[in-house]
Order: C-alpha cells, then structure tokens, then sequence
C-alpha cells in the first residue's frame, strides 16, 4: 500500500510493508503511470529505500497511458561526444569538398557556396532526425516532425551566422594585413577571433567535446587534403602582382623549366 503526495509537477509515492515506509518513487508530469509512444521511456523516476535500482523491473507494456510530459534527461557525455566527433567531420568533409572543387577550376564563390551549402544542409538533417527521434516520445509523428524542423531550422541558422562572421572575420584581416603598416595589427586581433568563431560553432557542447570535434575536424582535412593532393597534385603558389586583390595577369611572373 503506499500515499501519494504532489509537488508541482511531480507526484511521490510511499511503499509502506506492515506501516514501515520502505521506499518512494515520483511520477512525473502524471498522477498515475504513464509511458512513452514507443515505451522505451516513462514517468517513474526518483526510486529510493528498497526501490532504488529496480528502475529496470519497469514494464511499460503494463499501461496504455501515454504521457503528455516525460522528464527533460540531459544527455550522456557519450551522447554529447559522438554529436561533437560527427559535427567535427561533416564540416572537415565539407572544406575538402571545397578544396576539390577550386582544384578541379571551380571559381572561389562557387566551391565556398557549395561547401556551405553541403554543411549546413548535412546539420539540418542530422539535428532534424535527433529532434525527431525524441519528440517521438510524446508527440505525434505529425507534430514531431514539425517540432524537428523548427529545432533543427534553428540550430542550422545559428551555424549559418557563425559561418557569416568566420568569413567576415577572414576577409577583413586579409585586407588590413594587406594595407601593411599599423593595420597589421588589428589583423592579428582578427585572425584570433577567426579562430574563436570557428570553435563556436561546437560550443553546445563543454570544452571537452570542442576539443574532440576541432580534432575530429582536422584529421579529415588532413585526410582529406593528402588524398586532394594525390589525384591533383599539390597547390603551387602563384607568382602574380596582386592590384587591390585582382590578380593583374598581365603581369604573372612565370618560370619555365629549362
């Protein structure tokens, strides 16, 4: 036999044996047991005294009442690596694509539109699927989906403004270092933002895993590269006069062989 006491969005339960309380366990969101749509979850939570550990005695198949609320759980550190490790790839593949595409006489616009376009879209369908699959858990497929596409919308947009300000970031350092002189300066102090911006985009994660997806992101460039640098031969630097940033051709220096 047990009572039942509610606390706002909780409702604990006391299992009594022969008047002595043995244990409680709080059901969340719900005053009687409830599971998930795909009963992989449900409300009990906060088993202690001689429940605590038995969570795994559960049996969802036991009702068929679906929740309306679940308790938030934060994701396992395993969980927030494999995000971190994945993110770290997708966009060091993203950048060989570019790499690729400007070896192969792609223009510059083109090969950086198309790398952001492969990223951002590869994100969005990633953090779409995540969304989805846990709103699965309470909410109708209808519903779920539509909850994932704006989650993910959302998330995607904020990596897209992290591109934005990585790009603007590199540009305008360029164009002072350029300038020479006193400008230098103030371009070192963006190169250093360049950077900064570019670990943003793995911040919803804790340092750790910024680590991990920075690393992650680097060996496929360097992976990526070698492999570039195998079917097209390795970059040779250009020995142009530059006016304004336009290559002026009409003035290449060029060596011939021999």
């Amino acid at each position: 036999m047990g009572s039942e006491m509610c606390i706002r969005d909780r409702f604990t339960v006391t299992a009594y044996q022969y008047d002595l309380s043995i244990g409680s366990f709080q059901l969340y969101g719900a005053p009687e047991f409830c599971r998930s749509r795909t009963g992989k979850k449900h409300n009990i939570v906060n088993l202690t005294g001689a429940l605590a550990g038995q969570e795994w005695r559960i049996d969802t198949t036991k009702t068929d009442v679906i929740c309306d609320a679940l308790m938030p759980q934060e994701k396992s550190w395993e969980a927030k690596l494999n995000d971190a490790v994945m993110h770290g790839f997708v966009y060091g593949a993203s950048d060989v694509l570019e790499d690729s595409l400007s070896r192969v006489g792609v223009s510059s616009w083109v090969s950086s539109t198309v790398k952001n376009v492969t990223y951002l879209g590869a994100m969005f369908t990633i953090r779409y699927y995540q969304h989805h699959e846990e709103l699965l858990e309470t909410e109708t497929p209808e519903i779920a989906s539509y909850q994932a596409m704006v989650a993910a919308g959302a998330e995607t947009a904020t990596l897209a403004a992290i591109q934005l300000a990585y790009k603007a970031s590199d540009v305008l350092g360029h164009q002072l270092k350029q300038r020479g002189g006193l400008w230098q300066y103030p371009s070192y102090l963006l190169e250093g933002t360049k950077e900064a911006v570019s670990m943003a985009r793995y911040s919803r994660s804790n340092p750790v895993n910024v680590v991990a997806g920075f690393a992650s992101q680097t060996a496929v460039q360097l992976v990526g590269n070698s492999l570039v640098n195998t079917l097209f031969g390795r970059r040779q630097p250009a020995l142009a006069i530059m006016n304004n940033g336009v290559e002026d051709k009409s003035k290449i220096v060029r060596i011939n062989n021999g």
